[in-house]
């Protein structure tokens, strides 16, 4: 697989679980969500609105498989372009709460918080494929500890 291919699928299935995610917080949980569509929207408020409250939504792949959460700290839009954007906890927009998971659960994280845990406990810094971006695994211990809130989702099809 290429680069392109790659990025295109991994925004893709970033952007599907945003979707899950809303649908789920407002069937299931109650939430008032509105989901921010255009890129300059994300770029400034994160990817939805929960309650009044910007989140920035995250899909791991992995997390069923590793049990730790990979937290997102930059990106490469583009291949061969050196220069890494902040994204994840450290990207620009004003979202308050950092919200990672699976189709199965998923977990809320202040993004300040997690940049202050990330800063003292300086976790192994790890690279994803083709060198797209950086990030830190979550270890469950500190993932229990940091979290705002937990969520179980429903009728799992993801």
């Amino acid at each position: 697989m290429n680069y392109r291919r790659y990025y295109e699928q991994q925004r893709n299935a970033g952007a599907q679980y945003e979707t899950f995610v809303a649908e789920q917080l407002r069937r299931f949980w109650g939430k008032e969500v509105k989901e921010h569509r255009t890129m300059q929207d994300q770029l400034r408020y994160g990817d939805l609105r929960v309650d009044g409250v910007d989140v920035e939504v995250k899909f791991d792949d992995q997390f069923a498989k590793t049990t730790r959460l990979y937290i997102e700290i930059d990106e490469r839009t583009q291949r061969g372009v050196a220069r890494l954007i902040p994204s994840g906890i450290y990207a620009t927009s004003s979202a308050k709460f950092y919200l990672i998971g699976d189709g199965r659960e998923a977990y809320l994280f202040d993004r300040q918080e997690l940049r202050e845990w990330q800063r003292r406990n300086r976790p192994p810094i790890v690279t994803t494929e083709y060198r797209s971006g950086h990030g830190f695994l979550l270890h469950p211990v500190d993932r229990n500890h940091l979290k705002q809130d937990y969520f179980q989702w429903m009728n799992v099809g993801l």
